[in-house]
């Protein structure tokens, strides 16, 4: 049974279990705490914003309907990106007319960055650039290092649950981040160090960083 006795600030395992209960103010709490970080991932996918409101909404609804026979994910972000990458592909696969980037690098098309910068290390003019060469070299990487770079870096996912994610193995996560961060520091050492560290401040939250669909 519902009940309206729910505390906002619960640990969303605990959200989860409510709603396995049948508690649907759990399950609007806890889409209310992933809609912005699913829309911001669904965006990369589809240039069709409300196509991917749509999956997001169709994702919780098929949640719920599905919920006696659920269990709780041992990551729920994990699983509900995951879930969501396979729903815009195979919504994709459904509409022709959406456009849609492939699971693979050929005929992808790129994204952008946009930094919001709010670090005073990056307020000369001096870090600026560099702030867009990272800008540049993230762009120029392929597709699939890209996301690994997104999960990892910014959405603090593990190796196992980028996998799940990606549906590849551990190791071949392992791989895509090496080669991303080797193609990185491939330029010279001074713009390697600026650009793992902004990598860094944009992990702990001192750098903003967004991903814009182009």
């Amino acid at each position: 049974m519902a009940t309206r006795n729910i505390d906002f600030d619960s640990d969303e395992n605990q959200l989860w279990q409510l709603m396995l209960q049948g508690d649907h103010f759990a399950l609007a709490r806890l889409m209310e705490l992933h809609v912005d970080t699913l829309f911001n991932y669904g965006i990369r996918f589809s240039e069709d914003h409300t196509m991917v409101e749509d999956c997001i909404q169709n994702l919780f609804i098929g949640i719920w309907q599905r919920r006696d026979f659920l269990s709780t994910p041992l990551n729920i972000k994990s699983y509900l990106f995951s879930s969501l990458r396979r729903m815009i592909h195979r919504n994709a696969r459904m509409v022709k007319k959406v456009s849609v980037i492939s699971l693979s690098d050929k005929d992808s098309p790129g994204f952008d960055f946009e930094l919001s910068i709010e670090h005073s290390l990056i307020q000369k003019e001096e870090s600026r650039i560099m702030t867009n060469k990272l800008k540049y070299l993230i762009t120029a990487l392929p597709k699939r290092q890209k996301e690994v770079i997104y999960l990892k870096f910014f959405e603090n996912l593990n190796r196992e649950e980028i996998a799940d994610i990606m549906q590849i193995n551990p190791q071949a996560v392992s791989n895509l981040l090496q080669k991303a961060l080797k193609n990185l520091r491939s330029t010279n050492n001074i713009i390697a160090l600026t650009i793992i560290l902004l990598i860094c401040l944009c992990a702990t939250g001192a750098l903003q960083l967004s991903f814009i669909h182009l």
